[in-house]
């Protein structure tokens, strides 16, 4: 089973919230997204979703469990697979090597991660499976599936939490197969039409774009990449009008949170400050949260309002400014408007001007001609400049 590059961000999205909770990895590298049931006999039993199924426990290379633990002796573990403590992701690459971390963003063309040591891009190309919160384990070929799953040292590795990041959460795992059959065939599909076009000569598989929806930009343009930074804002605003939509489910509004922290050059490095005007007309109150906090804490809202609103507007670009590290940061103001209702009375009201600051930096992308740089555009620090009382 052949994943193609380009669908494993799609594969990723489609992931649902079935029974399923589990992942087996048969000896030929086949996964089996399933609820282990137990075991008795030498035999394993499980659900893959269509009804209890037996399979022989030599047969299975090993079990992962909802919190991404892996267990080589699927039989013997089968008992107490939901009782072992949380993992944090772990990405494999075709060099043999595992990388503890939390996956900020699923790409085309890259993974990008918060590792212990700071947020990193890994290209696609150098991925060889990848163990994420929401997903079961997805290798690129089976292949793969048998090589990391039969070694010892690798299933250490990937069961060390100990090099995890900090603040990684608890995650569970699940996987609707008949959801995934159709993207995957669409992948080989689409796979096989490119090797097809690259061996008769019709022109490069891959080509360098514009794509205004992950900032991506060979030549720097610091127009084009300010308008990015423009969009990447109003992406945030309208994040946190989900975010604080106590109409959504609660798990749609994490699941959220987890896009946003994506806006962020590092959602744990980045702050953001906050401020609100006491009802006595006493001093602005402020206060400074990790981004990836900032938005937990937006969830949060819905027990103190009924209803919330956040508004941005009056948009102004600052210039940008190059850095001794190449890359650039600029000053988009923006005036937000925030409402906070209870039963359909307001209770609190103020218009905040912020300075929210863009990064733009180049990263490595893999293309057919090998590694070229790439421009992209995050967002980093939020500051408060006024705030008064609405």
């Amino acid at each position: 089973m052949h994943i193609g590059i380009a669908a494993l961000g799609a594969w990723l999205a489609s992931a649902s919230t079935a029974s399923a909770q589990h992942t087996i990895i048969r000896q030929d590298g086949v996964e089996v997204a399933c609820k282990v049931l137990g075991s008795a006999n030498g035999q394993l039993r499980y659900d893959p979703g269509s009804g209890e199924k037996p399979i022989a426990c030599g047969e299975v290379l090993a079990i992962i469990d909802e919190r991404l633990m892996v267990h080589a002796d699927p039989c013997a573990a089968a008992a107490a697979l939901d009782r072992t403590s949380p993992n944090c992701a772990s990405v494999l690459q075709k060099n043999g090597s595992v990388v503890k971390c939390e996956v900020i963003a699923g790409m085309d063309d890259y993974w990008r991660i918060r590792t212990s040591a700071g947020v990193r891009t890994v290209p696609a190309g150098e991925v060889a499976g990848v163990l994420n919160g929401g997903e079961a384990f997805l290798f690129t070929e089976d292949k793969y599936a048998k090589q990391f799953m039969s070694d010892a040292n690798t299933l250490r590795m990937i069961n060390d939490v100990s090099q995890c990041p900090s603040g990684y959460g608890e995650v569970r795992t699940a996987r609707s197969q008949a959801r995934q059959k159709p993207i995957l065939e669409a992948a080989q599909k689409k796979a096989a039409i490119e090797r097809a076009k690259a061996n008769d000569g019709a022109g490069p598989v891959v080509k360098a774009r514009m794509d205004t929806a992950r900032g991506l930009t060979e030549e720097f343009d610091a127009a084009k990449l300010t308008a990015i930074g423009v969009e990447k804002v109003k992406q945030l605003e309208a994040d946190m009008k989900m975010i604080t939509d106590g109409a959504v489910s609660l798990s749609v509004r994490q699941e959220k949170c987890k896009q946003a922290d994506g806006l962020f050059q590092d959602a744990y490095k980045d702050r953001v400050e906050t401020s609100s005007v006491p009802k006595d007309g006493g001093p602005v109150q402020t206060r400074r949260r990790m981004a990836h906090d900032y938005l937990i804490h937006l969830l949060s809202l819905g027990k103190k309002y009924t209803h919330v609103k956040v508004d941005f507007a009056d948009f102004r670009i600052g210039e940008l400014e190059r850095q001794e590290d190449g890359s650039y940061k600029g000053i988009i103001t923006v005036q937000q408007v925030f409402a906070g209702e209870i039963d359909g009375q307001r209770v609190y009201g103020d218009v905040t001007v912020k300075n929210i600051e863009i990064d733009i930096r180049q990263y490595d992308k893999l293309t057919k001609d090998g590694m070229k740089k790439f421009w992209d555009v995050f967002l980093g620090d939020i500051s408060v400049v006024t705030t008064q009382r609405d």
